[in-house]
């Protein structure tokens, strides 16, 4: 037995598990926390993104857009800003 496969089949054989999918344009739109994990961000930062209504034109508070709704971002406003930044040299 492998010693690095701790449970055989766990992961189809592979050493750590699937990657996420990447939501569609179909997909329903994005919490601060998707995006937050999705772009390596926190939540702080990508709430602040919203609130200067630059990077997510879209962003919306769901429910009835009380003080605690939760905001909500569209992932095409994703897609805009991940092409929008620099890429790393490396």
């Amino acid at each position: 037995m492998n010693p690095r496969v701790i449970a055989p089949g766990l992961y189809g054989g592979r050493k750590s598990p699937p990657r996420a999918p990447v939501p569609s344009l179909d997909e329903p739109d994005l919490s601060i926390a998707d995006v937050a994990t999705m772009l390596g961000q926190s939540r702080d930062t990508i709430l602040d993104l919203v609130r200067s209504h630059r990077f997510f034109p879209h962003a919306y508070k769901a429910g009835s857009g009380a003080r605690n709704s939760p905001v909500r971002i569209p992932f095409a406003d994703v897609l805009d800003y991940r092409a929008k930044q620099p890429r790393a040299h490396g």
